[in-house]
């Protein structure tokens, strides 16, 4: 909290980098990105700013002592002194040259003295009279964002590239030293485990090593940047200061006896070691700094931030493509608009086909089972009317909450393979909130080579044997797609998620929006017993976040206490506190009431002679004023299939509740009579006819219906 204080102190010192300007001249002062509330001012050429604004929007506690006249900032002083001036103490030290000013009976800070106290970046925008205050690099990481010149110890020559080439394949060599170009210098961006990708400023390309080849005596070449581990070197210190570079993907030491270089086993003498001579900084180095980035609305600011700086294992990934991107836009060389259109380039970025990283949970941590039978049965639908016959076992799964238990079935078309036990123990690494809807897990000897989840089952059709982990892996994200089709209240709702992150999943999980769910199940689910990771996915798909705990939290509200909040946000109806109000829908004059004969979703709403049975009973729910009407047998909604406002168009039931083609707006007319109206098209809940079953439609014209409360 102190230091989000000082950061916000800092902000105040930028300020002072200010030309003159009048007193009262109001001055944006931005933190991070992010506009301070109150504007800074100029008094007798030094600039300040509100202190309480300042530090209570960072969360930082600040007390005024009217005795003595000071400003308490953070940890307060065993005592203050009172002197003709308002002192400021940060932290119980007094700050020195550093006096509060008290203008209209607020008190301002000076920005600089405060700044520099805290160590904050603080840069002045003259053009538009702005200040900006952020956190400076952390100096941990020797490399990331650097650019050096490489000088190999042995030869007293510079790595570079052959004659300044700039296409792929283009030899890496040592040469005398030649400042006339960039062609000597390169620059190196982390990616994981103390290695980086070290890229040619003047060609823009990566050392590389052809055809992943691990053979000693293979020559470095650049090629086009790509994150493979043939591209990534880690620098190792040796004890005299220089270093040697290790190839990643070899274990190999970059080596150089005259002018080419080779990968080498490690002997870590001469001809291996080189000394880095700092340039400056690379693209992302700067880019904060650079007129594009600051021009980025804060929405757009904080998912850029969020998505391209985090620590996730991914992360590396994605600055390696976004360092690509600056390099091949040549972005400090392009206008402010240009350079705002290839940021938002990058929250474009897709690093993974299939979320691929990490596995799912301890094996301490699995959920104990036993195999309570095990059957034969001749002739059993494995898959969609394929009829093989299979080994059941019957499996009791301990859950996670007093009572909880988890009673399905292993089929497998083949005896006690290898699969049924470790499908069983990968299923047990889940909480029983994600696991119970499962009834039947099935395993069969299949060329499509393929994993899908919905409703109560997950099949494996595999022609090959995986390993429990991969299993655990894959059926992440096929959880994913069975707590979606149980539990998803809205179909639009993981769309919004989706929309408002701006950042995709994977890309697999682009194709649309349930595969993007269930790709962030396979994420949340590798993360899940890292609190520290589980924050980091939080901030760099916040609305995914929202969406899935406020699922994990419909599927079990005791274990996902925790996400109840979610829940609200995202999920709960207004009236969700209130007695259920269940009712029979008819046509006036008739015994017809709305029905759903057929329990399917997506199945068309008739209108049927009334027998009193569960499904011809709806209850009527709202939110944000609107109706949604949802069938009491199958907790499915009333719903126009694709949107649609063409007059006539059948209804039919969903998964839903909260999108335009499912709310409605009801009005009275006289008694029982309502008129129900889409608030998409503006049109009617009628019937084609008056005659049993005739199907339930919208139209043009002003229909009503009769409204009979059931107890």
């Amino acid at each position: 909290m102190k230091k989000i204080l000082a950061i916000c102190l800092v902000l105040v010192m930028l300020l002072s980098l200010a030309p003159l300007a009048q007193a009262n001249d109001g001055i944006p002062v931005f933190l991070n990105g992010k506009a301070i509330e109150k504007e800074g001012i100029i008094v007798n050429d030094r600039t300040f700013l509100p202190v309480r604004a300042l530090c209570e929007a960072l969360g930082y506690e600040v007390d005024w002592v009217d005795d003595t006249k000071s400003v308490i900032i953070g940890t307060a002083p065993e005592k203050t002194e009172k002197t003709d001036a308002v002192n400021i103490y940060l932290d119980g030290e007094k700050m020195e040259n550093a006096e509060a000013i008290i203008v209209s009976d607020f008190t301002y800070l000076p920005v600089r003295a405060l700044c520099e106290a805290l160590g904050k970046n603080v840069e002045w925008n003259n053009e538009k009279r702005e200040v900006y205050v952020t956190d400076k690099a952390s100096d941990d990481d020797p490399f990331n964002g650097k650019y050096f010149r490489l000088k190999h110890v042995a030869t007293g020559r510079y790595l570079c590239v052959e004659y300044a080439k700039t296409d792929d394949g283009a030899k890496v060599v040592v040469a005398n030293r030649d400042d006339s170009n960039s062609n000597q210098v390169w620059g190196f961006t982390a990616m994981d485990e103390g290695f980086y990708k070290i890229f040619n400023q003047n060609s823009k390309k990566s050392i590389d090593v052809g055809a992943f080849s691990t053979v000693a005596g293979a020559e470095l070449t650049q090629y086009t940047s790509n994150g493979g581990t043939n591209q990534q070197v880690k620098p190792v210190k040796n004890a005299d200061g220089t270093y040697t570079l290790v190839i990643r993907h070899s274990n190999l030491a970059i080596t150089a006896t005259d002018r080419f270089t080779t990968q080498e086993e490690l002997t870590n003498d001469d001809t291996q070691k080189f000394e880095a001579e700092y340039v400056g900084q690379t693209p992302m180095g700067n880019l904060k700094e650079s007129a594009g980035y600051k021009a980025l609305d804060d929405v757009t600011r904080e998912r850029f931030d969020s998505f391209v700086y985090t620590s996730l294992p991914f992360g590396a990934r994605v600055q390696n493509e976004v360092e690509n991107k600056l390099i091949m836009s040549d972005y400090y060389n392009i206008s402010e608009e240009e350079q705002i259109k290839v940021l938002k380039d990058c929250l474009t970025i897709t690093v993974y086909g299939q979320v691929d990283f990490g596995e799912i949970l301890p094996d301490k941590e699995k959920a104990k089972y036993e195999i309570k039978s095990k059957t034969y049965k001749d002739s059993y639908d494995v898959w969609r009317g394929t009829m093989l016959p299979v080994w059941m076992y019957e499996v009791e799964m301990a859950g996670d909450v007093e009572g909880q238990v988890h009673t399905w079935t292993m089929i497998s078309t083949v005896e006690d393979s290898s699969v049924v036990t470790d499908a069983i123990n990968a299923l047990s690494r889940f909480p029983y909130a994600i696991r119970h809807h499962i009834n039947r897990l099935i395993y069969r000897t299949d060329n499509a080579n393929s994993y899908n989840g919905g409703g109560d089952t997950i099949w494996i059709r595999l022609n090959w044997i995986p390993d429990e982990k991969r299993i655990a892996h894959t059926l992440a994200h096929e959880l994913g797609h069975v707590l979606d089709s149980n539990l998803t209240s809205e179909s639009a709702l993981w769309d919004r998620a989706r929309a408002n992150d701006m950042v995709p999943m994977s890309s697999y999980g682009n194709s649309n929006r349930a595969e993007d769910l269930a790709e962030f199940s396979r994420m949340f689910n590798v993360l899940r017993t890292d609190e520290a990771a589980l924050k980091e996915l939080q901030k760099v798909y916040p609305n995914r976040f929202a969406a899935y705990a406020a699922l994990l939290f419909t599927s079990d509200p005791v274990y996902y206490a925790h996400y109840k909040n979610y829940y609200e946000e995202t999920m709960k109806f207004d009236d969700d506190d209130k007695a259920p109000f269940y009712c029979q829908i008819s046509l006036p004059g008739t015994n017809l009431v709305l029905t759903q004969k057929d329990s399917a979703k997506g199945s068309v709403v008739t209108f049927e002679e009334n027998t009193n049975a569960d499904n011809q009973i709806w209850r009527i729910r709202e939110w944000q004023g609107k109706k949604a009407v949802f069938n009491k047998a199958t907790g499915l909604c009333i719903n126009v299939p694709g949107n649609s406002s063409d007059s006539g168009k059948n209804l039919i039931v969903w998964n839903g509740g909260k999108g335009g083609n499912e709310l409605m707006t009801m009005t009275q007319v006289e008694g029982n009579k309502y008129t129900f109206t889409f608030a998409h098209s503006n049109l009617y809940l009628s019937a084609e006819s008056g005659k049993a079953g005739a199907k339930a439609i919208q139209i043009n014209t002003k229909s009503e219906v009769v409204v009979t409360e059931v107890k």
